[in-house]
């Protein structure tokens, strides 16, 4: 399910808890677009689409193995934030899933581009938060 304030980009139905809790990680919302973008509360309408070529799966973790499986048999090329899935099951299922298919497949952490990640990148070897011994 689709969170409505994400879909209809308006900050001000965001549940106040999100924004007490978790602050500074609501984005902002309320874009002007020079053309209103297609928005799809089912992603198997996005997939129906002949005009998109690829899906980048950035959604809650349970979602992504049924999402990529539906996305490669949609016929598309298809980007997933990590973790891939949460089980071994899924995970067998979508790698074969992939092997069937002409499609491209990758998996990554969007977030590695991100300011603050670089910064840990370099500091953590540096010792700057000390000893690491769990992670």
């Amino acid at each position: 399910m689709i969170y409505i304030p994400y879909l209809l980009r308006d900050r001000s139905k965001v549940d106040q808890r999100y924004l007490k809790d978790m602050p500074g990680q609501v984005p902002k919302m309320g874009e002007k677009f020079s053309k209103a973008p297609l928005t799809f509360n089912d992603h198997r309408k996005l997939l129906d689409s002949k005009d998109i070529d690829a899906v980048c799966i950035a959604t809650p973790d349970h979602w992504h193995a049924i999402q990529m499986i539906d996305a490669v048999n949609a016929g598309k090329d298809v980007y997933v934030e990590k973790p891939l899935t949460n089980t071994l099951v899924e995970g067998r299922k979508m790698v074969e899933t992939w092997e069937k298919s002409d499609r491209v497949v990758a998996v990554g952490l969007n977030r590695r581009g991100n300011g603050v990640f670089q910064k840990l990148a370099k500091d953590i070897p540096a010792g700057k938060i000390g000893q690491v011994s769990v992670a």
